[in-house]
């Protein structure tokens, strides 16, 4: 994926604006208010059979956070999380499986782990990280995303995913 200008664009070439006129862009996102300190925001997203999942994830915050991704998580439970179609006429669904808030049994492989500025003091005012990195999610295989608070205090939270699916060998 590379950005010129203000427009993102995705590794086969094609822009996430043709990806929505297809039916074929998804977006799941979570917000919570007052997290207490250390505390975090959990999205889980379980990949399709035989597709890659392109993702682009986006964090925010209104301190500092931390940014997590793992990769290969063993979980259970948590609460369904609905995958919006971008195009809201479209009958196509994402095949996966998303979560928020699951019991983690296992890690699995940290893939990335960044700073999610916010000022200190009177001076905190939020951000968001420069995560917007075009991820090619493995087949059949758990992803945890986790936004943690490190403010010093409450902050609010907010997590969202963009994402396709598409067939392996258009990378290969």
């Amino acid at each position: 994926m590379a950005s010129w200008g203000r427009r993102l664009w995705f590794g086969d070439g094609i822009l996430p604006h043709q990806r929505i006129h297809e039916g074929k862009m998804f977006h799941a996102h979570v917000f919570k208010g007052a997290v207490a300190n250390n505390g975090s925001l959990q999205i889980m997203i379980t990949t399709v059979d035989q597709k890659l999942t392109n993702l682009i994830p986006f964090a925010s915050a209104s301190g500092h956070a931390e940014m997590v991704i793992y990769e290969g998580v063993a979980f259970s439970g948590g609460s369904p999380l609905d995958a919006h179609n971008l195009k809201r006429n479209s009958p196509s669904t994402y095949g996966g499986s998303l979560v928020h808030t699951p019991n983690i049994l296992s890690l699995g492989s940290t893939l990335l782990q960044a700073v999610v500025p916010g000022g200190e003091g009177g001076n905190a005012v939020g951000s968001s990280p420069d995560l917007y990195i075009e991820w090619l999610l493995a087949p059949r295989t758990a992803y945890l995303y986790e936004l943690i608070n490190r403010r010093g205090n409450a902050a609010d939270l907010s997590l969202s995913l963009l994402f396709y699916t598409t067939h392996p060998e258009t990378y290969d």
